[in-house]
C-alpha cells in the first residue's frame, strides 16, 4: 500500500529544512551536523560551545508554544514555522566515561511516576547510568546539572533491574560493549523539541525500526506491553547493524508517543499480572481513525497532488474494491492458490501483498515523517462543500427548535454570558469558535514573533479565551436572530436599547469593539478622524471645463450647546458657534461659457423689471383654465348646473407641473462643500468668503463668480458688489418663496385667510403666521388657493362671467379672494418654477409679486428683490445661465431645488448628521466642515449597501389629501359668495376689514407697493435720488395677528350677539361645514337628575340577572313617558350596570 521512497544524502537533508547557512549563528551550525558519529570529535574538544548550545536550545524548548493535536494541525502559517524552527536541533551524540562515583546523581530516567510522566529522581542504589543496556530518555535539566561529568548521571536500582531483566531479552547485555553507552541530543519529530536519550550502541535491536527507510528511535519502554511499532513489511521493518551509517535517525519523545496513539508501560504492582494493550482492547477504536485518517490522505491527493501520483494510489487502493463481492472472498478463502483475475494483475500496485494492518501511531508517524498534514474532518475547501455545510447546519437548527424552545428563558432572560452561550446550539456555537479560535491563534504567534525579536525576555501572548466566547456568542445570536423571530434573543436585543441610547454611545462602541465587529477604538478613530481632517483637499473634487458653470452658495451655519455642563442653569449660557457654509454647485452646460454674450445693459428709469407682465398674466388664465377642465360641468333636465368633485389639490398640483416641466435634460450638478468662511454676521468675513472662491477655482482676474445667498447675507454681498463687481449676487429663491407665504398672509389677515386655515383643521395659526415650517405653510396656501379658485370657477359658471372679468362685479368680497387667487398664483408660478427648473417662470412671477412686499411692510425683502431683479436685467449673460440652471437637480429626475433650498435642507442637514467632536471651537468646525464630504463618502459604500440609505428623498411625501374638508371649504365660500350678506358667514367673523375702507385699501395696495419699488429703484439701483428709508416700514393694509382673532372670539362667546345665533342656525341648514374656531359655542345641557318615579321603575327591572330585549324596552317606554328627551337603550342598559356594581 506505501511504496519506499529512497532519497539520497542531499535530498534527506533538504527534505528537513537542514541546508547550512555560513552565516547563521552557533545554534543553526549545530542544526546541520551530521549525523555519524566520525563528525563530532571537535565537539568534545570544545564542550563550552556544546553546553552553550544545548543551553540555548533547551531555552527554545520552554520558549515554543505548539499545538500537538496532529489530527487538528491545519497548513502552518510563516509565524509556525518560524517559531518551530527556532527550536534548535542539535544531533549529538557523547559517549560516557565507565567510572565509578559514590556521589551520583539521583535518577535521570524519564518514566510514569504516580500517574505522570517525569523525572524518576529515586535516589535508592543509584547505579551509573552507563550500566543500561536499552534506549532511556532523560531528564533535560538532570543532563545539563551534570554538565561535564556525564558519568555522573544515576539510574535507581529499579529501573537497572527492570531494563536488564524485563525490558530486554536474556543475553543482551553481553551483546554490546559498555564503552558504547552513548547520550543523543536529539529533537523530536512531532513536537520539534530537544531531548537526551542514553544508549548502548547507536540502537537497540530490539525496539528499533525503520519506517518506509526512515530510522525511528524511541525509548524501549514505550515498546512493552504495547505493539504500536511492529514488523509490517515492507512499510515497519527491524532495524539492521549494517544499514543505517548514514541514514538520519528520527527520534520520539515519550509524551508525543503517548499524544499520538501509543502506551508507556506502567509497572503493575506487587501480585498483579502486566496486560498487553491487546488484552485491554485500548486500541480497538483506532481501525476507525485510521481509516478515516486515510480518506482524509486520500482526498488530499485528490485536490493537491499531481496525477501521476494520484495514478499509482489509485491503483494501490482498487483492490479493496473486491471486499464488495462476498462470492470472491469466499473463493479466496477456500482456495489460496487460485489465480486472481486477470484485472487485479493489472491494477494491483507492484508492491508485496500486507495481510497486517498498521497501528494509528504508525500512520500519524508516517505522514510526520513525510510532513503530511491533514486535519481529522478533512473537508476541502470549496464553494460547493462550504455550501452543503451551511444548509445542513441551517437544516438542523430548523429540524432541532425545539432546543431553543426549551432554553427560550435563557436565551431571554440569562443570568451571564456563560448561562446564555450554554443554552446556544452547540453545534452552531463551535463552528464560530473553532474559527475564532484559529485566527486568534495565529494573531498570537505573529505579535509572539515580533516580540521576541525586538527584546529578550517578553511574555508570550496567549489566546484570549473570553474574547473567542464574546465573538463565537454575538454571531451565533445574529444567525438566530434572523432564523427564529420569535424568541427575543438577549443579546441582540440589548444591542436595539442601547442604540436608543446617545449618551451611551461610547459603551455600545465598546461592546462592538469587544467583539472585533469595529476594528479599534474610539481614541485611535480620533486620531485617524484628525489626521484626515489635516490632509483633506476639497479642491480636488472640483472639476474644469469651458462648459463648466459655478455657482456659488453661501449662508449660516450655526451650532448650539447640547446641555450645560455643570454648575446652575441659570448662571451660565449654553455655547454657540457660527461659520459661513460655502458650497459650490457645478453646472456642465452644452455650450462653452465664452460664447454667450457679455454685454452689459445699460439701466434706466424707463426699464422695466418689476410689475404685472405678459408671462404672469398668462399664468392666472392658465392656472383658472386648469381647475375649470377638471369640472365637467352638466346641466340637468330642470336647468340645474352640476359638476365634478372627484379631484383635489394634488391632482391639480400634478397637472400644473405636467403642463410647466420644460425637461431641463442637465446632467445632476457636482457639489463640492469647501473649507468654512467666519463669522456670517460681518462684512468683512462675508467678503473673504467670497474672494475665496477665487482661490478655490483658480480664476484669473478677468472672470467673474455668482454668488447665491439668502436675503440677510444678499444684503452684505450686495454692498460688495458695488466695490468688486465681479462678485455678482444671487437672491436665494427658496427664502424668497418663504417671505412670500407670509406676504400672502399678512396682506389677508384681515380678511379671513386665518378663518379658512382654521376650517381645514390648522390648529397652531400662530405658527402658519410665522411660517415656522415652509412645507406645512406652503400646503396650506396651497389648499386655500385651489378652493379659492375653485369657488371662483363655480362661481363664474353659475353666473355666466368669465374668469378675467369677476373684477368688474360689484361683490366686493368676491374681488377680495379673487385677488387673493391672482397674487397666490404668483407666489404658486414662483414656487412651480422653482421644482420645474423653469426660470422664466421663477423670474416673471417674482417681478409680478414684487409689489406687495412693500405693502406687506417687508422692507428688507423689497429692497433685496429689486436689486435682484436689477442685477438680472443688467446682466444678460447671466439670466442667459439661469435658463439652463435656474434650480439644482441633485438626485432626483424631474424634481428641482433652489440653490440656497438645497444647501439649507440638505448641505446643512449633512453636515450636522456627519459632524463629530468639539464643534465649539471654530478652528475646529472649520477643519470638520472641509473634511466632511471626504468623511461621508467613507461611510456611503456601507450605507447604501446595507440600508439603501439616500441623502435625499426619492419620493414623493404622502399627505393627508383633505378632500372632504377641501370641498366644504369650497361649499362654504360659495355660499358666503352668494349671500346677500356674506360677512355676516362664519367664515368671516371677527374679520374687521371687510369694509369699504378695507376694501378700497385692499384694491389699490398693489399700485402703492409698484410706485414705492421704484423710489427703491431709483434710490438703490439708479442712484438719481437721495436715499430715503423713512416710511419704507408703512403697511397698505391693516394686519391682524392671531392673537387678536382668539381675544375676539373669547368676547363673543361671553356676549354672543342675536343675529350671529340666527345666522349660525341659518348656515347649519345650508351647508355641510364643520364646527371652526370661530362658531359660537353651544350651551351645556342640564344634568339630569333621576327621579323617584323612574327609580321605582327602574327597580324592578335591576332585579334581573341579565334582562332581555324586551325587558329593556318595556323599561325604556314607560321612562320615556316620564323624561322623552333623556333616556335612550344604551342609558337603561348603563343604568342596570351601575347597580349591578353597587351591589
Amino acid at each position: 500500500m506505501f511504496s519506499t521512497n529512497t532519497f539520497s544524502f542531499k535530498d534527506r537533508y533538504d527534505n528537513d529544512d537542514l541546508n547550512i547557512n555560513p552565516e547563521n549563528s552557533v545554534d543553526d551550525f549545530f542544526d546541520n551536523i551530521a549525523d555519524y558519529e566520525e563528525d563530532f570529535n571537535f565537539i568534545q574538544n570544545n564542550e563550552n560551545a556544546f553546553h552553550l548550545a544545548m543551553k540555548r536550545a533547551l531555552d527554545n524548548n520552554s520558549d515554543s508554544s505548539v499545538n500537538n493535536d496532529f489530527e487538528n494541525e491545519a497548513n502552518d502559517y510563516d509565524t509556525n514555522k518560524s517559531e518551530t524552527t527556532a527550536n534548535t536541533s542539535i544531533n549529538v551524540e557523547l559517549n560516557i566515561e565507565q567510572i565509578n562515583h559514590k556521589d551520583l546523581l539521583n535518577c535521570a530516567i524519564v518514566d510514569v511516576i504516580d500517574g505522570k510522566l517525569q523525572k524518576c529522581n529515586s535516589n535508592i542504589k543509584l547505579r551509573g547510568l552507563w550500566q543500561l543496556i536499552g534506549t532511556w530518555q532523560l531528564d533535560n535539566d538532570a543532563v545539563l546539572q551534570a554538565g561535564k561529568n556525564l558519568d555522573k548521571l544515576g539510574v535507581c536500582y529499579t529501573h537497572f533491574l527492570f531494563d536488564q531483566n524485563k525490558l530486554h531479552k536474556e543475553g543482551a547485555k553481553e551483546d554490546k560493549d559498555v564503552n558504547q553507552s552513548l547520550i543523543h541530543f536529539r529533537k523530536c519529530r512531532f513536537c520539534e523539541k530537544n531531548y537526551y536519550f542514553f544508549s548502548r550502541g547507536k540502537f537497540c535491536k530490539e525496539h528499533s525500526w525503520k519506517v518506509l527507510g526512515n530510522e525511528i528511535r524511541l525509548a524501549c519502554i514505550c515498546q512493552k506491553g504495547c505493539n504500536v511499532l511492529k514488523k509490517l513489511e515492507p512499510i515497519i521493518m527491524p532495524t539492521n547493524s549494517d544499514d543505517n551509517k548514514y541514514d538520519k535517525t528520527r527520534y520520539i519523545c515519550c509524551k508525543c508517543y503517548e499524544e499520538y496513539g501509543g502506551h508507556i508501560y506502567i509497572k503493575p504492582g506487587r501480585g498483579y499480572k502486566s496486560l498487553h494493550c491487546d488484552e485491554t482492547k485500548i486500541h480497538l477504536g483506532e481501525i476507525t481513525t485510521s481509516l478515516e485518517l486515510m480518506a482524509n490522505w486520500i482526498l488530499q491527493i485528490a485536490h493537491e497532488r499531481d496525477l501521476e501520483f494520484q495514478e499509482k494510489v489509485l491503483a494501490t487502493i482498487t483492490p479493496a474494491l473486491q471486499q464488495l463481492d462476498s462470492n470472491l472472498i469466499l473463493q479466496k478463502s477456500s482456495n489460496n492458490n487460485t489465480d486472481n483475475s486477470s484485472q487485479e494483475k493489472n491494477i494491483s500496485s507492484p508492491t508485496p501483498k500486507i495481510s497486517k494492518i498498521p497501528s494509528l501511531f504508525a500512520i500519524k508517524l508516517i505522514f510526520k515523517l513525510y510532513n503530511i498534514k491533514l486535519n481529522k474532518d478533512f473537508i476541502q475547501l470549496n464553494s460547493k462543500n462550504c455550501y452543503l455545510f451551511g444548509n445542513n447546519l441551517a437544516e438542523f437548527l430548523l429540524k432541532n427548535r425545539q432546543l431553543l424552545h426549551n432554553n427560550k428563558m435563557l436565551l431571554e432572560n440569562p443570568q451571564s454570558l456563560n448561562e446564555y452561550q450554554n443554552a446556544i446550539p452547540i453545534e452552531l456555537y463551535n463552528l464560530f469558535s473553532e474559527i475564532v479560535e484559529k485566527l486568534l491563534f495565529n494573531r498570537c504567534q505573529m505579535a509572539n514573533v515580533v516580540a521576541k525579536s525586538r527584546k529578550k525576555e517578553y511574555i508570550p501572548k496567549e489566546v484570549n479565551q473570553k474574547k473567542v466566547q464574546k465573538i463565537s456568542t454575538m454571531l451565533s445570536s445574529i444567525i438566530l436572530t434572523m432564523g427564529f423571530t420569535n424568541t427575543s434573543f438577549w443579546l441582540t436585543r440589548s444591542l436595539a436599547s442601547l442604540c436608543r441610547k446617545p449618551r451611551l454611545l461610547s459603551s455600545l462602541h465598546q461592546v462592538l469593539e469587544s467583539v472585533s465587529v469595529i476594528s479599534h477604538s474610539i481614541s485611535h478613530e480620533r486620531k485617524l478622524e484628525n489626521i484626515r481632517m489635516l490632509t483633506s483637499n476639497p479642491q480636488s473634487r472640483i472639476i474644469t471645463g469651458s462648459k463648466i458653470w459655478n455657482v456659488c452658495v453661501i449662508d449660516n451655519i450655526d451650532f448650539k450647546q447640547n446641555s450645560f455642563a455643570w454648575s446652575n442653569i441659570y448662571d451660565v449660557t449654553r455655547l454657540s458657534t457660527h461659520a459661513t457654509l460655502r458650497l459650490l454647485f457645478q453646472f456642465v452646460l452644452p455650450i462653452e461659457l465664452s460664447s454667450i454674450s457679455n454685454n452689459l445693459v445699460e439701466l434706466s428709469e424707463n426699464t422695466f423689471i418689476f410689475g404685472q407682465n405678459q408671462d404672469a398674466s398668462e399664468i392666472i388664465q392658465n392656472f383658472g383654465k386648469i381647475i375649470e377642465n377638471f369640472f365637467l360641468w352638466e346641466l340637468n333636465n330642470e336647468n340645474i348646473l352640476s359638476w365634478n368633485q372627484n379631484f383635489d389639490i394634488e391632482i391639480i398640483n400634478k397637472k400644473i407641473i405636467e403642463i410647466y416641466n420644460t425637461g431641463n435634460s442637465l446632467p445632476p450638478a457636482n457639489v463640492v462643500i469647501l473649507e468654512a468662511g467666519g463669522n456670517p454676521n460681518n462684512d468683512n468675513d462675508i467678503a473673504k468668503a467670497c474672494d475665496q472662491y477665487f482661490v478655490d477655482l483658480n480664476i484669473n482676474n478677468d472672470e467673474s463668480i455668482n454668488v447665491c445667498c439668502d436675503e440677510a447675507i444678499f444684503r452684505r454681498v450686495m454692498r460688495y458688489h458695488l466695490s468688486n463687481p465681479k462678485i455678482c449676487p444671487l437672491l436665494g429663491q427658496w427664502h424668497t418663496s418663504k417671505d412670500m407665504c407670509s406676504v400672502l398672509l399678512v396682506i389677508f389677515s384681515s380678511y379671513g385667510i386665518y378663518n379658512f386655515a382654521a376650517f381645514l383643521g390648522v390648529k397652531f395659526l400662530d405658527k402658519l403666521e410665522q411660517v415656522v415650517d415652509y412645507r406645512s405653510t406652503c400646503r396650506v396656501l396651497d389648499l386655500l388657493w385651489g378652493a379659492v379658485g375653485c369657488t371662483l370657477n363655480i362661481y363664474a359658471k353659475k353666473n355666466n362671467l368669465s374668469f378675467k372679468n369677476i373684477l368688474n362685479n360689484n361683490n366686493n368680497l368676491l374681488k377680495v379672494w379673487y385677488y387673493f387667487f391672482e397674487w397666490g398664483s404668483y407666489w404658486k408660478g414662483h414656487r412651480v418654477g422653482i421644482r420645474t427648473g423653469n426660470s422664466l417662470l421663477q423670474i416673471q412671477c417674482l417681478a409680478a409679486f414684487a409689489p406687495l412686499f412693500p405693502s406687506a411692510g417687508k422692507m428688507n425683502y423689497m429692497k433685496s428683490t429689486v436689486n435682484y431683479l436689477a442685477i438680472l436685467a443688467k446682466y444678460p449673460k447671466l439670466r442667459t445661465l439661469l435658463e439652463f440652471a435656474p434650480s439644482v437637480n441633485i438626485n432626483r429626475e424631474g424634481h428641482f431645488y433652489a440653490f440656497d433650498e438645497a444647501l439649507e435642507t440638505f448641505g446643512v442637514k449633512f453636515i450636522k448628521e456627519n459632524i463629530t467632536g468639539n464643534v465649539y471651537n471654530d478652528e475646529n468646525l472649520k477643519r470638520q466642515i472641509k473634511a466632511i464630504q471626504a468623511e461621508r463618502e467613507r461611510m456611503d459604500l456601507l450605507f447604501n449597501e446595507f440600508i439603501g440609505d439616500i441623502a435625499v428623498s426619492k419620493k414623493d411625501r404622502a399627505v393627508n389629501g383633505r378632500r372632504e374638508l377641501f370641498w366644504a371649504l369650497v361649499n362654504s365660500l360659495l355660499v358666503a359668495f352668494e349671500s346677500s350678506n356674506p360677512t355676516n358667514h362664519p367664515l368671516f367673523q371677527n374679520c374687521i376689514e371687510l369694509t369699504d375702507s378695507g376694501y378700497t385699501k385692499l384694491f389699490s395696495c398693489y399700485d402703492k407697493g409698484k410706485e414705492r419699488l421704484k423710489q427703491i429703484y431709483r434710490q438703490e439701483v439708479l442712484r438719481i435720488d437721495p436715499i430715503n428709508t423713512k416710511g419704507r416700514r408703512a403697511k397698505e393694509v391693516v394686519i391682524t395677528k392671531t392673537k387678536d382673532i382668539k381675544n375676539a372670539e373669547r368676547t363673543s362667546k361671553k356676549c354672543p350677539p342675536q343675529s350671529e345665533a340666527g345666522s349660525s342656525t341659518a348656515i347649519t341648514t345650508t351647508t355641510t361645514t364643520t364646527t371652526t374656531t370661530t362658531t359660537t359655542a353651544k350651551p351645556k345641557k342640564p344634568r339630569h337628575v333621576t327621579t323617584e318615579e323612574e327609580k321605582s321603575i327602574l327597580k324592578p327591572y335591576f332585579k334581573s340577572p341579565k334582562p332581555s330585549n324586551e325587558e329593556i324596552e318595556k323599561v325604556l317606554d314607560s321612562l320615556l313617558e316620564l323624561s322623552p328627551n333623556y333616556w335612550t337603550k344604551k342609558k337603561v342598559k348603563a343604568a342596570w350596570g351601575y347597580a349591578q356594581k353597587k351591589k
